[in-house]
């Protein structure tokens, strides 16, 4: 059983209605990471309704938070905003500065939440920071300020963590608008009042964004406001005495019984470290999603257990899960046939099937759209098409050539694949193993130093090209014929015709390569050399 439908039974043994909730602070850019936290909401919510419950995802934009620090990508003036809402302090501009229009919420936010659009995710969005300012959280901040004494034992019990004597459950704006060294002197609804790190004295009025609940608070207490059911979330979160552990007997003070948590490992990129825009090892979803498709993100996510780290190649590991994800695309006719066929499958099979149709299914950016399919083409051959032939009339005709496309009218998926296929090969994310270069002129030098018997290889070879289908199995037969024909060692082969065509020993699948060139490019550096020979 898929994990979203397993999850999803879960919740049908506790309500019928089920609103499960992601939340993010929007502090720098929002990477890929984070897309698994939301995308894993949505895929639940999809399995949930797919189940026959009423089930809705919300979004909570944490854009009350503070900002915590000056990030690397910020300049220095950003220090006079530490403390302050992120939803109430200046975009920056193209050089960092506090100078961008709208809020640095916002500024962060518009590109996440077009991602997610794209991506096929359906979700209510929350501005925190609205939802204080319109006094949403007045009534669970009352309960739990007056019942200051029970939520630190608490947090101090469960936690194993000790507050400082001054801890108040609300975090105040002071004279400057930080939340940073604001000290509670009194509290009597609606107002608590402090004492600042400047020695100003005020007030903060509940009712208002004149401040917030900390973290471990604020999430119960929205739990309630929301009528939250379930919630992934990161794997910091679910540790022992943690966040999670101190908000289920927080929620208890507000008569709410905490969500199902729904834990989640993080997604590091491979050689860097898990994601974290404070810390600059950041993907974007807006990167990932100008060079895949929007169903390879849910994939992703979909195809991976919450539990399991997710490694994330963004050179020739993401090729080959593309690669996996069209062949998958492929074969859903065939595995459709075979489940409604076969009535005494072996169980394992029937698994192992069943949970493929589920990565297919919960990957489409359309919920239940039966009619996706695979592009026909892998991006691995798209990807060598696309640098051999800077024509996209060239493409159509090499794909047509090689695995029979309409060239006149190839279809919008294999348009969109091209376009993000060349947003990939000119960005530094495309893998250097994997990029190719056509020889334009023949090596001379390399060519004066070919044995006899490669030379008598070469000719064989163009002896017979007359003949030569221009696909990769009649092409790979083509190398292994003449090569057997002439003697010579099959590595000796495939060096030579890699130093034909690239000028190099080695480089990607020789057949699918001659194959994307068409026989007349194919052809050509065999000419031009012998002919050089004389």
């Amino acid at each position: 059983m898929h994990w979203a439908d397993f999850a999803a039974s879960r919740l049908a043994q506790r309500a019928d209605t089920h609103t499960i909730a992601t939340g993010i602070t929007p502090s720098g850019h929002i990477h890929v990471g984070n897309m698994r936290e939301v995308l894993t909401g949505d895929i639940l919510r999809r399995a949930c309704s797919d189940a026959g419950m009423n089930a809705e995802l919300a979004y909570i934009a944490d854009t009350a938070d503070p900002l915590r620090k000056v990030y690397d990508f910020l300049d220095d003036s950003y220090s006079q905003y530490i403390g302050h809402p992120l939803g109430d302090i200046p975009a920056p501009d193209e050089k960092g500065r506090p100078d961008g229009d709208g809020t640095y919420a916002d500024y962060f936010l518009a590109p996440f939440l077009a991602a997610l659009e794209e991506t096929g995710v359906e979700c209510r969005v929350i501005d925190n920071y609205q939802s204080y300012k319109n006094g949403d959280f007045a009534e669970n901040a009352r309960k739990l300020c007056d019942a200051a004494g029970q939520v630190r034992e608490i947090i101090e019990r469960v936690s194993s963590r000790e507050l400082s004597d001054n801890w108040f459950p609300y975090n105040p704006r002071g004279s400057d608008g930080s939340m940073d060294g604001v000290v509670i002197t009194n509290w009597q609804w609606p107002f608590v009042h402090w004492v600042d790190q400047h020695g100003i004295e005020g007030k903060a009025d509940l009712r208002t964004a004149d401040g917030k609940l900390p973290w471990r608070l604020d999430w119960p207490a929205r739990w309630q406001q929301i009528g939250v059911t379930c919630e992934p979330f990161g794997k910091d979160h679910a540790a022992a005495g943690s966040s999670y552990d101190t908000g289920k007997e927080i929620a208890k003070l507000l008569d709410y019984e905490a969500p199902m948590g729904l834990p989640y490992e993080w997604i590091s990129l491979k050689g860097q470290g898990a994601m974290s825009s404070s810390k600059g090892i950041t993907l974007s979803a807006r990167q990932l999603l100008d060079i895949v498709p929007p169903e390879m993100m849910r994939y992703l996510i979909a195809r991976t257990k919450p539990k399991r780290a997710i490694d994330f190649d963004t050179g020739e590991g993401l090729i080959s899960m593309a690669d996996e994800f069209e062949r998958l695309g492929n074969s859903i006719p065939s595995l459709l046939e075979i489940l409604q066929s076969e009535e005494t499958m072996k169980k394992r099979k029937r698994d192992q099937i069943e949970d493929a149709l589920a990565f297919w299914k919960y990957s489409q950016v359309v919920a239940g759209d039966s009619t996706a399919s695979g592009s026909g083409v892998s991006f691995s051959h798209l990807s060598l098409v696309a640098q051999v032939k800077q024509d996209d009339a060239e493409v159509w005709k090499s794909l047509h050539q090689t695995h029979g496309i309409d060239e006149k009218q190839p279809s919008k998926v294999l348009q969109e694949r091209l376009w993000r296929m060349r947003n990939w090969l000119a960005g530094e994310l495309f893998p250097d193993s994997s990029r190719v270069s056509i020889q334009e002129n023949i090596n001379t030098e390399w060519v004066n130093s070919l044995s006899g018997d490669q030379i008598a290889y070469l000719q064989k070879l163009s002896e017979s090209t007359t003949v030569l289908e221009n696909t990769e199995s009649a092409i790979n037969q083509w190398i292994r014929n003449a090569a057997q024909d002439c003697k010579l060692e099959m590595k000796v082969a495939f060096n030579t015709l890699y130093n034909l065509y690239l000028g190099k020993d080695k480089g990607p699948k020789l057949a699918a390569l001659l194959s994307a060139l068409g026989k007349e490019q194919l052809i050509s550096p065999l000419t031009s050399t012998l002919n050089h020979l004389g």
